[in-house]
């Protein structure tokens, strides 16, 4: 949910959106309170469900439908 929320915040224009984006594992983990680790296992679901993949350092998002659902209609302010 955290990091769906992340992805989708990140994704509108807003200028706090730009202000977070970071491609590194541990800062995204600090934002949205885990670990590094945790994260890592998190990503690997979503890309396991096809809902996202990562390629090196970044992270692309396959399906935002799906993404905003497991969301719950959270975003970061």
């Amino acid at each position: 949910e955290r990091l769906a929320s992340y992805l989708l915040t990140i994704k509108l224009e807003r200028e706090f959106g730009k202000e977070i984006q970071t491609p590194y594992i541990p800062d995204i983990a600090s934002l949205i309170g885990t670990t590094p680790r945790h994260l890592n296992r998190v990503i690997q679901r979503l890309t396991d469900m096809e809902i996202l993949y990562k390629v090196k350092q970044e992270i692309v998002v396959l399906d935002w439908e799906r993404l905003d659902e497991m969301s719950n209609g959270i975003r970061f302010e």
